[in-house]
């Protein structure tokens, strides 16, 4: 079974971290949007989470696919990380995947 894990802090805390990103237009929260900020904990308290150090060594090692977890290309491709996919290359590559092939999502 194909291994699904988020990345612990998302794209902030890759790029906190001085790893590559493949974009350097980050575009913030907008005050007054109606999107609805949660903990990651309390969010999906039953996924295990990845460090960005361990998801970094597991993907330039090629052990695990990290992929952006946004459907929309145009916003994938602002928080592009190093060696990531976006959603749609993952959904075309899914069907030739392993089943144990470890998979990291992020998002913004």
């Amino acid at each position: 079974m194909a291994r699904v894990r988020p990345l612990l802090g998302g794209f902030e805390n890759w790029r906190e971290r001085g790893f590559p990103v493949e974009s350097l237009r980050v575009v913030p929260h907008r005050p007054g949007s109606t999107t609805v900020w949660a903990r990651e904990e309390e969010a999906m308290p039953e996924v295990p989470r990845i460090s960005v150090q361990e998801a970094r060594e597991k993907v330039t090692s090629r052990r695990a696919l990290l992929v952006c977890g946004y459907e929309d290309e145009e916003k994938c491709s602002k928080i592009q990380l190093e060696s990531a996919m976006s959603f749609g290359r993952f959904q075309a590559t899914l069907p030739s995947l392993s089943r144990d092939q470890e998979i990291i999502f992020y998002c913004a």
